[in-house]
């Protein structure tokens, strides 16, 4: 799915120039381009599509043999233009974490499956923190299919733990403190350089 903004030649008299649209698998097997009607703001196209994917998702997707890879694709489709292209690509990059499961039908999905992905995750060269970020990233996919595919993970979903590590060393934050802070400073003679480095202090920024 997906939200356009149409040119100004396209908008209705009234100003209304969003819209939605998508590829919908028909009764027959077969895909046809979905385009809806004109909306006076982007909330209101998005909320409509947000409807209209319910409603389609009750009447006409098979979940049959949806598998876990086909859920998450699906996911991917629907945060596209809801999230940064950095936040797409972070989704993207945890892809190889995951192909273990590509081909389970999600119908079949049980604890099982997740322990054994858990299993698989420890033994991973990563970080624990790394780790719950993959287990979060895990329940969004599940909590995704529950909303818009009517999937049932009630079951396992419950049961799910995150990982834990009593032998990691947690690393220790490395800070100046303000006295440390203005030795620091007063050796900087470009103002630039002693603007950049008091914004950076002052407000507490660090880099990610």
């Amino acid at each position: 799915m997906a939200v356009k903004l149409l040119d100004k030649k396209q908008a209705t008299k009234d100003g209304r120039k969003w819209i939605f649209y998508d590829w919908v698998t028909q009764l027959d097997g077969s895909r046809k381009k979905y385009f809806s009607k004109k909306y006076a703001s982007r909330k209101e196209a998005l909320d409509a599509e947000k409807e209209f994917l319910t409603k389609y998702t009750n009447i006409g997707v098979n979940t049959s043999n949806m598998t876990f890879k086909e859920l998450y694709l699906s996911y991917y489709n629907y945060q596209a233009d809801k999230v940064k292209f950095t936040t797409i690509k972070t989704y993207k990059d945890r892809v190889k974490f995951f192909k273990d499961l590509d081909n389970v039908k999600v119908n079949d999905f049980s604890i099982l499956h997740f322990e054994r992905w858990k299993e698989y995750i420890n033994k991973q060269n990563i970080s624990t923190n790394y780790k719950n970020h993959l287990y979060k990233f895990f329940k969004a996919i599940l909590n995704y299919g529950s909303k818009w595919y009517r999937l049932n993970f009630a079951g396992m979903y419950l049961k799910m733990t995150n990982f834990t590590d009593s032998n990691e060393i947690p690393k220790e934050m490395d800070f100046y403190t303000y006295d440390e802070f203005q030795k620091f400073i007063a050796c900087e003679e470009d103002v630039l350089y002693k603007t950049l480095y008091e914004t950076l202090y002052y407000c507490g920024l660090r880099k990610h």
